[in-house]
């Protein structure tokens, strides 16, 4: 299976990119892509994370867009080679239409949602048995985590490097079953396991206090009463216009 590999250049692009070190991880997340089309599921995050401003814009085109593209087709020279560019892109474009196509019934298919309660491992070995299972306290403390990392995020700002991976690599997987691609099994969960494995380490290593939930909740509240403030403000707006002569 190609996930561990998209695992493995996904850890070494996540560790990249909370040490700074923007080429690097446009380099790696080039080659997650190469070893499968779901490496790219956290390309979001680099974008977001490459500093603007403080480096030339030359410089971001190269960590955002020439390395990645570099990383991805490195791997491809070889095919490339033997059946030519042409087909080969062909073939590349063309697998789009397959990854987002509906396979048909399977007895293992789990869409992404199923993941976070190991609804429906994938087997890939009978006797012994061999299951894809995903790890529920991993893939539900992610869940939770979404109402401490404001706060959390104050404290150490890089932990949302590996919150944001595994999220943007979840978005995408939703954008795929959204758009047809409903055959989806355990074993695709296989990258998202070094964001969620570090993130859930650091909050439980020093920042999983109720502190940073309650004042998490309290930032998401005044968040929440700004906006009802400001409709507020647009509907008093219309009373007043609807109340004025004509």
């Amino acid at each position: 299976m190609l996930d561990i590999h998209v695992a493995f250049f996904t850890a070494v692009f996540m560790y990249f990119l909370i040490s700074e070190k923007y080429n690097s991880s446009g380099l790696s997340i080039g080659l997650a892509a190469a070893a499968k089309l779901n490496g790219a599921f956290p390309y979001p995050i680099l974008l977001i994370k490459t500093p603007r401003g403080k480096i030339k814009v030359k410089e971001i085109l190269l960590s955002t867009l020439i390395l990645p593209a570099f990383g991805f087709l490195l791997p491809q020279i070889t095919i490339i080679k033997a059946i030519g560019f042409f087909p080969w892109l062909s073939e590349f474009i063309g697998s789009f239409g397959w990854h987002l196509s509906y396979k048909g019934d399977h007895p293992a298919t789990s869409p992404f949602w199923e993941w976070f309660i190991s609804l429906k491992p994938f087997p890939f070995h009978y006797n012994p048995d061999i299951f894809a299972a995903t790890d529920p306290i991993l893939m539900l403390s992610m869940v939770v985590f979404i109402f401490a990392i404001p706060y959390a995020a104050t404290k150490r700002r890089k932990l949302l490097v590996p919150f944001g991976i595994f999220w943007s690599t979840i978005a995408f997987y939703a954008l795929q079953w959204i758009l047809g691609g409903k055959t989806q099994f355990s074993f695709y969960a296989t990258p998202l396991v070094p964001a969620g494995a570090v993130t859930l380490g650091v909050m439980a290593y020093d920042i999983i206090k109720w502190e940073y939930f309650e004042r998490s909740l309290e930032m998401y509240w005044k968040w929440v009463k700004s906006i009802l403030i400001r409709i507020k403000k647009i509907f008093e707006r219309i009373k007043a216009f609807l109340r004025s002569p004509k």
